[in-house]
């Protein structure tokens, strides 16, 4: 139930809750997933509605930038570029890690990402890198979680054979 939370819901309850908040492709997502499980001529009405409104905004904001890419091409040193600057930075102080130890279930990873897109930050380090996030709900906002998580995916690529983290950084990726 947990990866189902819309179960329990008609397809046009269904429609009620995107439009509610059409503009959100986190909560059309799910939405879909859940319209994938229907037969029904509603449930299947509603998926198509739901789909065309989830490529109208991808078609909006891959207008907006450049996905970052996580090739990591061996520099003549190791180690080059994405140096971070801070100790800690805002995902990491928002609870979100990746791997066997620390690590957070992928779920979870997803609602941190979640609450960093649609609601106001905390204030981690300085004004420069908090305006770098931008305002909730944003392109710049989205860009700078994509960033983040390319440059995570390319260092650990760089830096250690874990390939495992490498995938679970570049499926957190996708999610975006």
């Amino acid at each position: 139930m947990a990866d189902r939370p819309y179960m329990d819901k008609w397809a046009d309850d269904i429609l009620r809750i995107a439009q509610g908040d059409w503009s959100n492709p986190v909560l059309l997502n799910h939405l879909y997933k859940e319209l994938k499980h229907r037969s029904s001529a509603a449930g299947c009405r509603v998926r198509e509605l739901v789909l065309a409104r989830i490529e109208e905004l991808k078609s909006a904001e891959n207008t907006a930038f450049k996905w970052p890419t996580t090739d990591a091409p061996a520099g003549a040193n190791g180690f080059t570029g994405d140096h971070f600057w801070y100790q800690e930075g805002l995902l990491s102080f928002v609870g979100y890690r990746v791997g066997k130890t620390q690590g957070v279930p992928e779920i979870k990873r997803q609602q941190i990402l979640d609450c960093v897109m649609f609601n106001t930050l905390p204030r981690v380090n300085s004004h420069e890198y908090m305006d770098e996030w931008g305002k909730p709900r944003t392109a710049q906002r989205l860009r700078k979680l994509a960033e983040a998580l390319a440059s995570f995916t390319r260092n650990v690529q760089r830096t250690f054979t874990s390939l495992v983290l490498a995938h679970a950084w570049r499926t957190q990726g996708d999610y975006l």
